[in-house]
């Protein structure tokens, strides 16, 4: 088990991540945003269209999403310990494991799925959490850093 200061740590990291995953199946007008939003705060914006046109395009039901989830949090790099590293491996490999599986009983172009799935992630990370809190929090939160705060008072 990941102690609650090592969770937090991964959580700051890995938030911008799930939230590009979840706002861009949101039924949320981005075009409007755009056109109310300053020059400084566009590419998070743009990074959420993306991400939506592309997700719009797979079409990924609930399973792959939540393996997606999986996939954004579940990263060896963000464990700050050797134990967490292979938590994170092992929740990772489990995770590919369930969606390889599901996807060989979905159809017979699993490994194209696949593929088109695994993309959608480079997608998600475009944009860094730092446009994502000036732009689409500040107005809410104020000071972008308090954000992490927020995040780590979650219990």
């Amino acid at each position: 088990m990941l102690s609650r200061v090592e969770q937090n740590g991964i959580l700051q990291r890995g938030w911008p991540v799930l939230f590009a995953l979840r706002a861009s199946i949101w039924p949320l007008d981005i075009g409007v945003l755009q056109s109310s939003t300053p020059i400084s705060g566009k590419m998070a914006l743009k990074s959420l269209a993306r991400a939506r046109a592309t997700l719009m395009e797979v079409r990924p039901d609930h399973l792959e999403l939540s393996i997606l989830e999986t996939f954004a949090l579940c990263r060896p790099e963000l464990a700050e310990t050797n134990e967490g590293q292979i938590i994170m491996t092992k929740a990772r490999d489990a995770a590919a494991d369930i969606l390889i599986r599901h996807l060989e009983t979905r159809n017979d172009h699993a490994g194209q799925r696949l593929a088109r799935i695994m993309l959608i992630l480079p997608t998600l990370s475009a944009c860094c959490s730092c446009d994502f809190a000036s732009t689409l929090f500040a107005a809410i939160i104020g000071d972008a850093a308090v954000l992490d705060q927020v995040i780590a008072s979650i219990q």
